[in-house]
């Protein structure tokens, strides 16, 4: 059987009575080096006065008059859901304020709780006065291992007792316009079209889960799992790195990026052709490797991921391998040897990613990008299995070792 969407939700008739309010406290003053937390938490379900309990909880912690003590402000979020509306409007002053947003290992956020933990957001500000102005700042929100974060369709409350066609429609209502308002907000929340499709798309009974590398990269959420730091890693593999350069492209810029692997396949294949008609001997170059011995034991991969919005010239990801600080970034060529026509292997790789020919990628607009594991599997990958899959690929293919 189809399963229910979004819209047949709507139209159907779910009895529930007004959602109690969440606990909103604050925590405390915790060590995390090298920063120092302002901690809140928010427990139980979300409710219309929320919003209320947030402000009353910011004043009472008086972090304005506590400078020096603190660095950011985390709010941790246990819910089911509740008020899609009063979930909005939480997500927006934690937008407002700078509160960082994490469910932590054990904890639940589901449905309405998933957006208002899409405020998540950086550089903590408590006096940032209440208005429709919101800052530019990145966004801050985090998933730990054994957290269950979901999104799931707004409830349609209706009174329990004599519902009339007229409350039925208005309940109706209320949900469109939940959903038409997350569209509105959306691009506040750092959250692109297309990475908003599936949280339209989810149901009651089949929910949208962020537990893929997919879901939390084209989110912006982080996962914070020490096992995935590459540091850990003696190399990277060919298909790591391809995986690599193809996710980061298209996560930066807030889209999926499982249709890029086929995207980048295709471009490959005309590299090639293209190659062969000119004779210039590139053919086998559409993926590669420089090292040189100036460079010491520093290496590049690059390979062509894309082309460019004018068709004519191919977009190349570079491949920095580094134990530390392994990175991508973006250019645009028509061939390998344009493509390191600006490289000097004496100089930087720093200043060979910032010359005319580079390309930034994302909100940001950096030109060079870090990375860990989860951009090296198949985006569909669970994050559980994300460390296995790494091994796998150690374990089958040649290595490329990062310099020591």
């Amino acid at each position: 059987m189809k399963r229910q969407s979004v819209l047949a939700l709507i139209a159907s008739a779910l009895l529930g009575g007004e959602p109690q309010a969440a606990e909103f406290t604050f925590r405390g003053i915790t060590p995390d080096e090298p920063f120092k937390i302002a901690e809140f938490r928010l427990e139980g379900e979300i409710a219309d006065a929320d919003v209320e309990h947030a402000k009353a909880a910011l004043a009472k912690a008086d972090l304005m008059n506590r400078p020096g003590e603190w660095d950011e402000i985390v709010v941790s979020l246990n819910s089911a859901g509740g008020s899609y509306k009063a979930a909005i409007d939480l997500a927006l002053f934690f937008r407002q304020r700078g509160f960082a947003t994490v469910v932590k290992t054990g904890d639940r956020c589901i449905s309405a709780c998933a957006l208002a933990f899409l405020g998540g957001t950086s550089g903590a500000d408590p006096s940032f006065p209440d208005g429709d102005a919101l800052p530019r700042r990145a966004p801050d929100r985090s998933i730990e291992p054994g957290a269950e974060l979901a999104f799931s369709p707004p409830r349609i409350a209706l009174p329990r007792l004599l519902t009339t066609p007229s409350a039925a429609a208005k309940a109706h209502s209320a949900a469109l316009s939940d959903f038409a308002r997350l569209l509105d907000v959306a691009e506040e929340l750092h959250v692109s079209a297309d990475a908003t499709a599936p949280i339209l798309e989810a149901a009651e009974d089949e929910p949208y889960r962020i537990d893929t590398v997919e879901a939390v990269r084209s989110l912006g959420i982080d996962y914070d799992s020490k096992d995935l730091i590459l540091g850990n890693l003696p190399g990277v593999t060919r298909s790591m790195i391809m995986n690599a350069c193809i996710n980061r492209y298209h996560h930066l810029q807030e889209h999926r990026s499982r249709s890029g692997f086929s995207r980048a396949a295709s471009v490959m294949k005309e590299f090639i052709e293209g190659s062969k008609l000119l004779r210039n001997g590139e053919e086998s170059r559409a993926f590669g490797y420089r090292q040189e011995a100036q460079m010491g034991r520093r290496w590049l991969a690059y390979m062509a991921v894309d082309k460019t919005e004018d068709e004519k010239s191919f977009v190349w990801c570079i491949f920095e391998g580094d134990r530390i600080d392994p990175g991508v970034f973006y250019k645009y060529a028509g061939t390998v040897e344009q493509l390191f026509s600006d490289f000097s292997p004496a100089k930087p790789i720093f200043a060979f990613s910032r010359s005319e020919t580079s390309l930034p990628i994302g909100r940001g607009g950096d030109e060079r990008t870090w990375m860990n594991m989860l951009d090296m599997v198949p985006p569909e990958t669970k994050l559980s299995d994300v460390r296995e899959r790494v091994d796998a690929y150690l374990e089958r293919e040649k290595l490329v070792p990062f310099p020591d």
